[in-house]
This record gives structure tokens, sequence and C-alpha cells, in this order.
């Protein structure tokens, strides 16, 4: 599974066209998952037919949405289900179709949502409960990492540009702003300023996320460029390191 996941990304880093048409022998549920007090916006896309399948849960990054950049998670999506992998994209808080505040968003908050979603497709009988895996891009890299290392359900872990602290995005003034507010600011290209609590910037500073990664016992897939000038492309190495000793 792990394999055909990699050789996917590879691929489809190389396509551009946004405008990815769903297609018609690929099955698509657009879900609100029960949360509690909100509900978490979901697209789930299954191979038609057959016997249960595996299937990959997709995590974005801070300040994105459930397709990521340029429709990437959503062309995945139909990479995955031509190789009979199903997958399960959905949006944080604040992001996407999400009506919640992004004040909500934070690296606990991610982990739950995760458990959430890992609860809702293990009790499909489309999917192969005991083939679940996980993929994050950046934040939704370190995410995953945590939520691997929070328990033994996943049988492979996949990041693309996984960041080990998003707390070193956040400028000196931004911390003030938040220490004296609760809340502050960033700013992105593609969106409007995007909110962040003190919590998410606290929990960014002192969660280990590769104390969690030596705790994984699925195999990791790192996905990164070198020459990346906002992930560190070191943040990769140092998961491989702790996975190939492992």
């Amino acid at each position: 599974m792990l394999l055909s996941i990699s050789i996917l990304l590879l691929s489809s880093c190389i396509i551009t066209d946004s405008q990815t048409p769903y297609r018609s022998e690929i099955s698509h549920r657009f879900l609100l998952l029960d949360a509690g007090e909100f509900s978490i916006p979901a697209i789930l896309t299954l191979p038609k037919g057959g016997t249960a399948c595996p299937v990959v849960i997709m995590e974005h990054g801070t300040g994105s949405q459930k397709d990521e950049a340029r429709d990437v998670y959503k062309m995945l999506s139909l990479s995955l289900a031509d190789k009979r992998i199903a997958s399960l994209r959905f949006d944080f808080p604040g992001c996407g179709e999400s009506s919640e505040s992004s004040l909500l968003y934070d690296n606990i908050e991610a982990v739950r949502e995760t458990k959430i979603v890992t609860e809702y497709l293990s009790n499909l009988k489309e999917i192969d409960k005991n083939r679940i895996g996980l993929l994050g891009w950046s934040q939704g890299g370190g995410d995953v990492l945590l939520a691997a290392g929070d328990c033994d359900t996943y049988k492979s872990v996949a990041t693309w540009a996984g960041a080990l602290n998003c707390g070193l995005f956040i400028s000196k003034e931004k911390r003030e702003e938040a220490n004296t507010t609760g809340q502050t600011t960033v700013e992105f290209k593609w969106r409007e300023p995007f909110p962040l609590s003190k919590q998410w910037i606290d929990q960014a500073d002192s969660m280990d996320i590769l104390e969690y990664v030596s705790k994984i016992n699925a195999p990791i897939a790192s996905f990164h460029g070198t020459i990346d000038n906002i992930v560190n492309f070191s943040d990769s190495e140092k998961v491989q390191a702790i996975s190939i000793n492992d």
C-alpha cells in the first residue's frame, strides 16, 4: 500500500490542472461528520465494486483546505481509486467548507478529528479497517505523525513537506500579540488572513513530534523538495532517520 501511495504522489506532483473533473466510474460521498459541537466537512472517494479496500486519510496544511494546493489531493484521490484504494480528505476548523473558527484548530484538535474520521471509516463495509493509511501536507504532515504515534491503527504513513514545528513561522510580534489577546493572524497569498490561537502556537512549540515518530510501527514515507523555502528539508530527514533506525 505504501509503495502505491509513493508512486502516485510522485506522479501527482507534475500535474498542474486545477480543474480536475470527477469521474463517473468512481463514487464520491460528500459528508458532514459529527465532531461533537460541530461537523467536519469531508469527501470520501471510493472505487466501485469489489471487496473492502484500503483507505488513505489525507490531511491538509495550515490555512489550506481538503483539496489542497492546485487540487492535488483531489487528483490523488482519483489516482488512488484507479488502484482500488479509497481516500478521505477533510477540512480542519476555519478551512474550506468548515463553518467553525480557525481558533479551534491546533495539533491536539487535528489528532482528535483524525480519530473521528478513522472511526467513521472503520465502520464502513467498503473499507478494510485493517488497512488504513495517513497522508499529511505541511502541518498536516506533523499531525499525521502525531496521530500515528498515538495509536497503532495505521498501517502506513506518508508526509508531504511535513513540518515538525510550525511555531517557527510565527514572528516575535505575532507571538506578543497572541500572548496579549489570546490570538493572532498569519498571512497567506491564497486566502484572507488566518486567525490562530495562542494554544496553536504553544502546542507547536511544545509537542515533540519526533518522539511520536519513534513510537510508529508502520512504514513512513517522506516527500520533500530539497530547496523548499517554507518547511526545511531537514524536517523530513529527521523523520526518516528515526524511521530507518527503527
